[in-house]
Formats: C-alpha cells, sequence, structure tokens
C-alpha cells in the first residue's frame, strides 16, 4: 500500500528501511485475489478532440515546431493539415525583443456567425520565449472550451542520482528538467501544494524518516515531520497549512494531520490495518485514501475533522494510488483488473460505478491529474519499460513523455503556476 502497489521506488525503500512493514504490504498484496467484480469500462460520448489547422504563423521556425509539440502534448485539438478540414482555423504571429515575448493568434470558429476569438499573449524573463508558447496554448483552451489550459504547469518526479535518489521538476512536457533536492540519500514521494511554490516529499536518510518541505521560489527546505519509523505519502491542503500523511505508531500505521502553524496532530485512523497514501478533496473537508481493513487495499474517504471512514471503490482485486481532481472533483486510481493495474475514476458522493479510463497492456500507475482536470500524468510499464505518459481520461488517448524506465512517481501541480 504505498503510491503504487509495485513503484520500484516505494518497494526500495520499504524493504531497505522498514522490513516489518514491508512485510505486511507485500503479504497483503499477494493475498489480493483477481475475482470477478463489476467493471464499467469508460466510453466517450464526446467524439474525439476538434480539428485545427495553423493557416499561418509568423515567427522563427523553432518556435512554431515548439509551439505545434506543446499544442498536441496538451491535447485537446487533433492538429491536421488542411484547413478545409478543420473545425478550426488559427493565425498566430511571434515577436521578441530582448527579454520580452508576445504571441497573438486569431482563431477562426465553427460558429455559423464567423466568431472569431483573438488574443495577445506576453512574457517578460530570460525564458519568455518559451513561456509564452505556453500561455498562449492555455489561453486558447480556455478561450473555445472554458476550461482551465494544463501547460502553465509543473510535474515532480524521481530519479537515481549518484548513490541515491532525487527529486526533480520540469514543465509539463518533460522539456525544461531542474533537479530540486540534492540530498545524496533517498528523496522520494513528490507532492506538490497550492501553485506549484511548495512542494512536499520523504526524505530517508541516517536511519530515520523525514517530510520535507521545499519553498521552489525561494530554494529553502524545512523539516515537518521527522524520526524514526514510516513516514510516508505527505499532502499538503490548499492553503499549505495542514499536512496529511501515513505515520507508523505503536507498531502500526495509521493516519495523521498535521496543523502545520499549531504544531499540532490529529490522528484520523487507529485500527491496526495498514493506511496510506492519503490525498485531499478539493475542498479539504475529506481524505482519500488506501486501506487493507477488508484484506486487500481499496479506496476509502474519512473526514478531515475524523470520524467514521467510507468505502469508496472495492470493486477491483487491488485499488492504490488515488488523486483527487480539484476541477472534475473525480478521483482517479490504479485498479489491479485482468492480472495488471489499470487506470479508473470515480466521482465520489454520485453513486456511480468506477470507469476504466484505460486498459491497454501493462501496468498504469501512480496517476496525478493535471490542472485542465482531463489529464492525468503515470507511469506505463510493459515488457520491463517503464515511460512516463499523460493520459487523456475522457477518450484514453496515450502522450509519451519520456523512455527513461529510471523516471518514477510522477506528480502534476493541481493549479496553474506562476
Amino acid at each position: 500500500m504505498t503510491h503504487s502497489v509495485n513503484a520500484d521506488v516505494r518497494r526500495e525503500v520499504l524493504l531497505c528501511a522498514f522490513p516489518l512493514i514491508a512485510m505486511m504490504v507485500i503479504s497483503t498484496a499477494a493475498a489480493a485475489s483477481n475475482g470477478t467484480h463489476h467493471i464499467t469500462i469508460q466510453k466517450s460520448t464526446e467524439g474525439k478532440n476538434p480539428t485545427l489547422a495553423i493557416t499561418e504563423f509568423r515567427g522563427p521556425k523553432s518556435i512554431k515546431e515548439r509551439f505545434v509539440r506543446i499544442l498536441r502534448t496538451a491535447d485537446w485539438f487533433k492538429l491536421v493539415s488542411d484547413a478545409k478540414e478543420s473545425a478550426y482555423q488559427l493565425r498566430a504571429g511571434f515577436m521578441q525583443n530582448k527579454n520580452q515575448a508576445e504571441l497573438e493568434f486569431a482563431l477562426n470558429t465553427p460558429a455559423a456567425d464567423g466568431a472569431e476569438i483573438t488574443a495577445d499573449v506576453s512574457r517578460s524573463g530570460p525564458k519568455a520565449s518559451h513561456q509564452v508558447l505556453y500561455r498562449a496554448v492555455d489561453t486558447l483552451i480556455e478561450r473555445v472550451f472554458d476550461q482551465p489550459g494544463p501547460c502553465v504547469s509543473r510535474i515532480a518526479f524521481v530519479a537515481p542520482h549518484d548513490e541515491g535518489k532525487e527529486v526533480f521538476s520540469s514543465t509539463f512536457d518533460l522539456s525544461d528538467i531542474q533537479q530540486l533536492t540534492n540530498n545524496g540519500s533517498i528523496s522520494t514521494e513528490p507532492s506538490w501544494g497550492s501553485e506549484g511554490r511548495y512542494l512536499v516529499y520523504t526524505l530517508y536518510r541516517n536511519h530515520r524518516t523525514h517530510i520535507v518541505l521545499s519553498d521552489i521560489q525561494k530554494d529553502r527546505q524545512r523539516v515537518l515531520v521527522s524520526g524514526s519509523g514510516l513516514k510516508s505519502g505527505a499532502d499538503l491542503d490548499r492553503k499549505n497549512n495542514r499536512l496529511v500523511l501515513s505515520m507508523s505508531t505503536e507498531g502500526q500505521v495509521d493516519l495523521f494531520i498535521k496543523d502545520l502553524k499549531k504544531g499540532r496532530y490529529n490522528r484520523l485512523t487507529r485500527n491496526g490495518y495498514v493506511e496510506s497514501s492519503p490525498c485531499w478533496s478539493p475542498d479539504k473537508k475529506r481524505i482519500c485514501y488506501v486501506s487493507d481493513i477488508s484484506g486487500s487495499p481499496q479506496l476509502y474517504v474519512i473526514p478531515a475533522r475524523g470520524g467514521q471512514s467510507q468505502v469508496l471503490v472495492n470493486e477491483y482485486a487491488q485499488t492504490v494510488s488515488p488523486d483527487w481532481s480539484e476541477v472534475s472533483g473525480q478521483v482517479i486510481f490504479s485498479a489491479r483488473h485482468e492480472g495488471q493495474y489499470v487506470l479508473a475514476k470515480i466521482t465520489p458522493g454520485s453513486g456511480e460505478d468506477p470507469q476504466i479510463v484505460i486498459s491497454e497492456p501493462g501496468d498504469w500507475e501512480s496517476p496525478s491529474w493535471g490542472p485542465d482536470g482531463r489529464h492525468v500524468i503515470c507511469t506505463h510499464t510493459q515488457a520491463n519499460q517503464t515511460r512516463i505518459v499523460i493520459v487523456d481520461t475522457r477518450h484514453g488517448t496515450v502522450i509519451p513523455l519520456t523512455k527513461r524506465r529510471d523516471f518514477a512517481l510522477p506528480v502534476w501541480t493541481k493549479t496553474r503556476t506562476r
């Protein structure tokens, strides 16, 4: 019961640092059967992405190529070359003067009155020429679909570095990778706070476990929780005031909320089973988490103030790695189904069955919602090859970001970054 039962990083950490808890986790996972469950497979009723043709682009060829790559990775339009076959036609112009970049566009829409959408987006700074393209694509998506775009955002992931593992950050398309930690040990389980400024992660060092808060803007780090025993799966609330995490005390693993201003803990569970992978609801009044109280890892929801938990999902042999979207209100998770991990989603409180988003061959693990409430980033493992991919939860399309097998546990900022 970790962010992913089969995730190599978590398995290695548990086996090295906490053998007793690791045995509990592994034995529970092994005991889960592949029984028959009621399954609903998501079939999109919204058709495919609308077509878009770029009929004119004034600016350097390299800028146009990058603009096209961002559009394709954002995955809200299907780009075509023939304007006659497209629902939308885009004309754009790029200009740059020192550290100031600007992109203006005009979009012909399929509206009967010949409506045209226009915008002028500008950015300043050393990376303005790239930042303005991300902002322009987000603007385009917001103006057409009335939904937040995914481009002005960050992802974080774990990768090997020297003798340990460190946390790295990147643009949403993995084009600008930066190292966030340099602890010379095992830094893992990153999780974003609000607006991409704050990030928490788990640090294993000197036979102790630490939950560390990283201020990205000021390049500062602060230990929030420290000590012996398991401390993992930390997640910040929207205002960065509260931290929910799994913590071992009295020989068992339970959920706790720490008030970061007052330094106080509120214990949410006390049942002798393993609770893990907590995540906040959009209104921060509930926590979704994984527990093996039924004999196999399944999803539950508990009030953030404490109280009785309720089963959210138990239709599958195992359900792990929940993430709750700030936009759609849906929970995405990995489910053990027919011998592999698939991606599925559910809307808590709707009374609807969970829906499988993608079940193509391989294991789909560690999903994390993007800021558009439609796409998730996750890992896909097949034939001993692991890659980070973006998955469209409406249509089940997949956009590979990397083929490197040593990137793990990707997480996406829930809202746009500044």
